[in-house]
Order: structure tokens, then sequence, then C-alpha cells
């Protein structure tokens, strides 16, 4: 009874943490605790370890990056005792894509969350495996490594998102794999997210109706950067206020993307200071 109680749980919680209700959110961490004081009182089993990952979560959720680190590195140690568990990419998810980089170089990432993925995949944890996969390129483009075996991968990936159906991956990956197509140059007018990709107009019909937070921020984080990294400083700055007033929705800032979106930010609006200063400086020359 206890497991099958678990078990609803682990996948109760899962839909409520991506949820942009806070008090979804709130309850997806209610969840979590419940679920490690069933532990403690009725002992381990398969849905323990997301358990202890969820905890490690709300704790880093709460600023304590190392006791984050500490239970999710317990999470993934609970997770070597069972065998057979259909957890793992749920539980490497949660890890790595929430607590790891708070404490590691962001690049310790990119194996765990490709093994949860080959794993996930072969036990059937199709939604959350797909999800390792959309992290792992996430991670990797921001790890400095070479785009065109990102490319790749990413274009491979959104195939098997789109032949399960999985929506929130696939929408999630465009963006991220047209940037990366812009990037690497197999586009005329860079500033706009078309291509093999994704075609722009059409995507953002598609987010309207879906209402896909998670591909939204892919989104609006794609085309700052495109703006900003070929020089388009005046996209930018438009950009990063469209940026800005979505990431107010934020109802949990420990992934990643959160971070990335914040830097740009920071680097478009330091570009707006140094040309304001500029433009100050050359107003009282005259």
């Amino acid at each position: 009874k206890m497991i099958n109680i678990m078990k609803l749980m682990s996948l109760v919680s899962s839909y409520a943490e991506v949820n942009e209700d806070g008090n979804m959110v709130q309850l997806a961490h209610q969840m979590m605790l419940r679920m490690v004081q069933i532990t403690v009182n009725h002992g381990f089993c398969q849905y323990t370890p997301v358990a202890y990952a969820g905890y490690g979560v709300i704790l880093t959720h709460n600023d304590d990056f190392t006791g984050g680190s500490n239970y999710g590195e317990i999470a993934l140690q609970l997770l070597d005792k069972c065998e057979q568990a259909d957890v793992v990419a749920k539980v490497n998810l949660m890890v790595h894509s929430a607590i790891k980089h708070w404490e590691s170089p962001l690049a310790l990432t990119l194996e765990p969350l490709l093994q949860a993925y080959t794993v996930g995949m072969a036990r059937g944890e199709v939604e959350d495996a797909l999800l390792c996969s959309l992290v792992y390129s996430h991670h990797y483009y921001y790890s400095g490594l070479p785009l065109s075996p990102l490319a790749k991968d990413l274009e491979e990936y959104i195939k098997i998102m789109v032949e399960y159906r999985q929506t929130v991956a696939t929408q999630t990956a465009r963006p991220l794999f047209q940037l990366v197509l812009n990037l690497m140059g197999h586009s005329d007018r860079p500033l706009e997210l078309n291509g093999t990709g994704m075609n722009e107009e059409q995507f953002k019909k598609e987010i309207a109706v879906s209402g896909n937070t998670l591909a939204i921020r892919s989104y609006l984080g794609a085309r700052l950067q495109v703006a900003y990294l070929f020089g388009y400083t005046e996209d930018a700055r438009s950009r990063v206020n469209d940026l800005a007033s979505h990431k107010e929705t934020y109802r949990t800032k420990v992934m990643f993307n959160y971070v990335d979106q914040t830097f740009y930010e920071a680097l478009t609006m330091i570009d707006m200071a140094r040309k304001t200063q500029n433009d100050l400086v050359k107003k009282a020359q005259h």
C-alpha cells in the first residue's frame, strides 16, 4: 500500500512542480516531504530516491546549495540499490537539472543525463528520459563545447520527441536547436529563429495555444541571445524587456536556464549603460 502511495505522490509531484501556480509548486514540495516521512516510518522502496532528490531540490530552492547537493547525492546512491527501478530518469533529471550545477561544473552533469536518457528510454520512462535529453542539450550548449555534435543530437532528439508525442519537450527544444543552427551560420537572417529547427511565426502560434511556459522561456531566451551575440544591440534591449517581464512568473529558480537568461539580461543591460554613458559624454562635449 505504501509503495503505491509513494508511486502516486512521485507522479503527481512531478506535474505539480512544473505548474506555474504557486500553490501547485507548494503542493509538490509538501508531497516530497511526505514521501521522506513515509520512508523514515516504513522503510526503503524504489520511490525513495525520488523523495530524497525532491528534498534536495527544496533545499536548493531555499538557497541551501550544500544541503541540496548532499541530499541529491544520497538520492543517486539509493538509486544504485534499485536494480529495476523505473525512476532512473526522473531522479537524475531532478538532481542534475536543479541541484548539481550550483556546486559543480555544468559539464559534469552531461554524462549522467545522457546515461539517464538511455536507461530511461529502455525502461519506458519516456517523458523523463526525453526531458533528460533536453536538459543535456542545454547544459552541453552552455559548457562551451563544439556546436556541430549538438546540432546532430538535437535533430535526433526532436524526431524522437515528436514520435512519442512529447509536446512540452519538443516545443522547448526547438528554439535551442535553431539558435545553434544560427550560430553555426545556417541562416541568412540570424536575428530570426527560422530554419530547419523551427518556423518562428508558426511556433508563436503553437505556444500561444499550448501555454507551454518552458517553451516560452526557451524561445524568449534564444531570441535575446541571437540579438546580443550577433550585435543587434537595439533588438537585444527590446528583447531583454520581453524576457524580464516573463521571468516574474518563475516559481522555481533552481534550473540553469534561469541562470543563463539572467546572465544575458545582465550583459545587455551593461551595453545599455555603456551606450547611455557614451551618449552623455558626446552631449557634454558639444
